[in-house]
């Protein structure tokens, strides 16, 4: 495996040890109540919208190693801010500081590990390494996720002066990384607007891609609606306590690490897109069936959608990276990601106002008939249509 892979594998681990993820509203809390953490989630949404389209050919243009740094020494300066802050505006500047490096750094890893695994003819070892990378993410944050409570009781600021510290650190990481050849060209104005145009083309480049690319859109909408919102709401609905939710959200992460690693291993023994529509069929019965199930089938639920939430994302990962150019593959990316980010942001806010008036579990059983018709179209462009190819 080439060592930019290895060293990609740390720095996932340098960025993901956010020993806040247990306690961060409570700590948004301290700056006005739930009202703070509205408004400050609300700002969170905004600025990833309007960054993560033009960050990604700044990967591309710029090179994905001065890109890498760019976004670690943001997201480090960022988490110390938010650590030092005494009001509220300075978790807003902190915040927006943090998703422009977060922008960065999104279609630029992931760009970095297809492009080094291309360039060295092992770009069939992608969903290995994507596997890998997400398992370590998740395990990362079982376990810092447990200590930053431990952190947080004896002061309030320290989970977040320790993430600032683990992400300056990846700095020392990145000058080591190998950075690709392949297709790179001279940042300037005028390539930058074209490379922003040119790379979401790419999403669109003929019917048949864009219909791909509607079809992925369609199901990892869904994914990410239950992976970040719907889920907590599904399990304090079914009656978790406060322990038991924090016992939940480590065993979570925990099979949702294994579930990775075990998806990679079995690619190669099952046809194509098989994981992927497995996966996302099982996702659609968890939440057809959420209001017929209580707290312990309820939980059983929950955990297979971690189960194959990381399943759904790294075979999506692989299937759009299929019809990439090098080029122009930071850009779509981060185009992909912002077009799945744009419909979340109204519809997660839907959501929380319909739970407020149905039943939790009713509004998780509407989301399941969206991803039933989103299935169909799914099978539509890529099973029917590589049928009739083969017919």
């Amino acid at each position: 495996m080439p060592r930019t892979i290895k060293l990609l594998y740390v720095l996932e681990i340098c960025y993901y040890a956010w020993f806040w993820l247990g306690i961060w509203v409570l700590y948004y809390m301290k700056f006005g109540g739930f009202a703070a953490v509205g408004l400050l989630e609300t700002v969170m949404i905004v600025s990833v919208l309007l960054f993560e389209l033009p960050t990604g050919a700044i990967g591309d243009l710029l090179g994905k190693k001065k890109t890498l740094f760019l976004a670690y020494l943001f997201a480090g300066i960022a988490h110390l801010w938010t650590g030092f802050a005494t009001s509220i505006f300075h978790l807003i500047g902190a915040l927006i500081l943090l998703n422009f490096g977060g922008a960065l750094r999104s279609g630029t890893f992931e760009a970095l590990a297809y492009d080094t695994l291309k360039e060295n003819g092992k770009e069939t070892l992608y969903r290995k390494v994507v596997s890998r990378l997400t398992a370590i993410r998740l395990l990362t944050l079982s376990v810092v996720g447990v200590i930053g409570g431990f952190l947080y009781a004896e002061n309030n600021s320290f989970p977040y002066l320790l993430v600032g510290l683990v992400n300056l650190s990846g700095l020392f990481f990145i000058p080591f990384l190998a950075e690709p050849k392949i297709d790179t060209e001279k940042f300037t104005l005028k390539n930058y607007l074209k490379q922003n145009f040119y790379g979401a083309k790419q999403l669109f480049a003929s019917a048949g891609i864009s219909a791909k690319t509607v079809a992925l859109l369609s199901v990892v909408l869904v994914t990410l609606i239950t992976y970040e919102g719907l889920n907590d709401m599904l399990a304090v609905g079914f009656g978790f306590t406060e322990v038991q939710l924090g016992i939940l959200a480590s065993i979570v992460s925990l099979v949702g690490a294994a579930s990775s690693v075990i998806a990679e291993k079995m690619h190669k023994k099952v046809p194509e897109y098989f994981l992927y529509f497995g996966a996302a069929g099982i996702l659609l019965v968890s939440l057809l069936v959420s209001p017929f199930v209580g707290l312990v089938l309820g939980g059983v639920t929950i955990l297979l959608r971690n189960i194959v939430t990381p399943v759904i994302e790294n075979e999506t990962s692989a299937i759009i990276n299929q019809f990439i150019d090098s080029k122009y593959r930071a850009t779509a990316l981060s185009t992909f990601a912002m077009l799945k980010s744009l419909p979340y942001a109204a519809i997660i806010y839907l959501v929380g106002v319909s739970a407020d008036v149905f039943p939790v579990s009713s509004v998780a059983a509407v989301l399941g008939g969206f991803l039933l018709f989103a299935l169909g179209f799914n099978a539509r462009v890529f099973l029917l249509k590589k049928k009739e190819v083969q017919d």
